[in-house]
């Protein structure tokens, strides 16, 4: 039965007490503003206010736009009255006065920039001067921005919010996401209703690469079919993963059947539990056993749960999954039905079908299951940013043995801690010649993921674009060969050796330093990536006297210190063997940075 029940015009009288116009209506009424009230756009929360006082009054008759807010009101009455605010009550504290006393504009304008924020029902904003930061917990079906996208409007101009300028003032958005979290934390709002950084991440697309076997940046129309469209999606697999044959969508949670969606151009989660979704492809062949095996990559842009089961709100993907189990999924706190299954399982009655599975969970750890036991866990202090994973394989036989090595940010992690020397950790095929993959996602709120990249290996170049697109760079100005910054030094250098992609700073891949020491040895100093070998990198080194003719050396490593000012790299010293500078009174010298197996 419609709430306006049967005959508009009796709503409101005897029979018919409820007025309810319905959210179309609601929003009709608010014309021009945007939306109506529950949203904190300023159809929701622009609203007049009368004041009458005419012992108080002199303006009169006069409009003024300077925002208030219901928090002013008991300031105002302080000031106007003479009260004293108590500092406590019944021996309880009592929390000091939040508003702004607005009886100066009772006698004059008396412009003022102040800062608002808002929450209501899941609604967000902050208001900084005439900058205004929002964001809505519903995705209209006529379009416009998906649930929770941060929203960034110029109320001087753009006061009915129609032109989202957020993409073009990324330091401004950081800023007022860091000022609206500061607030939330000061009223003691849930921690779920924090907006994470993760949401900060450029909209942009790795370049491909020859190794690319399936990679989707989700950048297309929203559609709640995932592969709807195949824009967006490329690789050596690419045909056949296309439209309707990319994605399984085999489990969507116990909501909507839609709770799985390409949207805002992200892999987007919708509230309800969870979602477990398969590749329609198969992931196995020759191509991959010379290449040494694959990896998997995507970006985790954000996680937004209700602070419950936190240890199990996670975003991941498993490998080693036949065609049956990539095409169900189950949730992991269920004993699943005959005939479907968990990915990644939860350690218990719950079995996880994946060969092995890794994932970012909302307290910032990587964990790594294999046959739905946790194998390892690790802080790595984000429930936000990219993880990828190499299997490096000889075969796809069942028992063929995989190392596993983990990389978040770009940074490798020790998966296997109890091993000092290995940060690796191996599994065996569970079925012979099955290695579907299969992402996972859980929390009580909403995930947003990009990027996803499959890729044979060697890793170098995936993380090469991955460093490129951390700077911001998009599509071919994140190529490995690219140098957007014109500074003679390619993205891949650029990676290898330290440097801004996005800026021209020639002289990080350059040398840092050198030396003739008193014995007469010549030394050099350079910054590289530490543990280059597990990146799959190999640093070679030539020397010339006339830059013609170039002579491969293997000089001697004098000392190995870690870059404090920049994390992940080290600044190497390195000896040249005595005879390379014999008789000469000049020497160049070139350091090469190639890609390995």
């Amino acid at each position: 039965t419609p709430l306006t029940g049967t005959n508009l015009a009796n709503m409101g009288l005897s029979g018919q007490p409820v007025i309810y116009l319905g959210g179309g209506w609601a929003h009709v009424n608010n014309t021009p503003f945007r939306l109506y009230k529950h949203f904190d756009h300023e159809g929701g929360i622009r609203t007049p206010m009368i004041v009458h006082w005419p012992q108080g009054l002199s303006r009169t008759n006069q409009w003024e736009n300077l925002p208030g807010h219901v928090i002013d009101i008991m300031a105002t009455i302080v000031a106007a009255t003479g009260a004293r605010y108590p500092a406590q009550y019944n021996n309880h504290a009592v929390l000091p006065l939040e508003g702004h006393d607005l009886s100066a504009l009772f006698t004059s304008t008396n412009i003022f920039n102040r800062n608002l924020g808002f929450e209501h029902e899941g609604n967000r904003a902050w208001v900084s001067g005439a900058w205004k930061l929002v964001t809505k917990n519903f995705t209209a079906v006529t379009g416009g921005p998906v649930a929770n996208t941060l929203e960034l409007y110029d109320l001087n101009h753009d006061a009915t919010e129609l032109t989202n300028i957020a993409a073009t003032q990324p330091s401004l958005l950081a800023q007022m996401v860091t000022n609206w979290n500061a607030w939330a934390v000061h009223v003691g709002e849930p921690t779920a209703d924090y907006i994470n950084p993760g949401q900060l991440f450029s909209p942009v697309s790795p370049a491909p690469t020859a190794n690319d076997l399936f990679v989707d940046t989700f950048d297309r129309p929203d559609n709640t079919n995932c592969d709807a469209s195949a824009v967006g999606m490329w690789g050596s697999r690419v045909p056949p993963m296309g439209v309707d044959t990319a994605y399984f969508e085999g489990y969507e949670g116990s909501g909507s059947p839609a709770n799985l969606a390409v949207a805002g151009k992200v892999l987007y989660k919708a509230a309800g539990g969870m979602v477990e979704c398969g590749l329609m492809q198969n992931f196995t062949g020759p191509d991959l056993v010379v290449a040494g095996g694959f990896s998997v990559a995507w970006t985790v842009q954000e996680m937004n749960s209700d602070g419950t089961d936190n240890a199990n709100r996670y975003a991941g993907f498993g490998v080693g999954l036949t065609a049956a189990a990539a095409a169900t999924g189950a949730d992991i706190n269920t004993v699943p039905p005959p005939g479907t299954y968990a990915f990644r399982g939860n350690g218990g009655s719950n079995k996880g079908v994946a060969d092995a599975f890794v994932e970012l969970d909302y307290n910032g750890n990587i964990k790594f299951w294999t046959n739905g036991i946790l194998v390892n866990t690790v802080a790595v202090g984000a429930n936000y940013g990219t993880v990828t994973v190499a299997y490096a394989t000889g075969g796809f036989t069942t028992n063929d043995l995989v190392t596993v090595r983990v990389f978040f940010n770009g940074r490798q992690v020790d998966i296997n801690a109890a091993d000092t020397n290995s940060l690796t950790r191996s599994f065996k095929w569970g079925h012979n010649d099955n290695n579907y993959l299969g992402f996972s996602a859980r929390a009580a709120n909403y995930v947003k993921v990009d990027n996803l990249a499959i890729r044979k290996l060697p890793l170098a170049a995936g993380l090469a674009v991955d460093y490129a697109v951390k700077y911001g760079l998009t599509d071919t100005n994140s190529d490995p060969a690219a140098d957007p910054d014109q500074d003679g030094v390619s993205n891949f250098a650029e990676w290898a050796f330290g440097g801004n992609p996005a800026a021209n700073d020639p002289y990080i891949a350059s040398l840092r330093g050198a030396q003739v020491t008193a014995g007469q040895a010549f030394q050099f100093t350079y910054q590289r990536l530490n543990q280059a070998e597990n990146y799959g990198l190999h640093y070679r080194y030539f020397t010339s006297v006339d830059f013609l003719n170039w002579s491969e050396v293997s000089p001697q490593v004098i000392a190995v210190a870690s870059n404090e000012d920049m994390d992940g790299y080290d600044i190497v010293t390195v000896q040249l063997p005595a005879a390379v500078i014999s008789g000469k009174d000049q020497l160049y010298l070139r350091v090469l940075v190639e890609s390995i197996p």
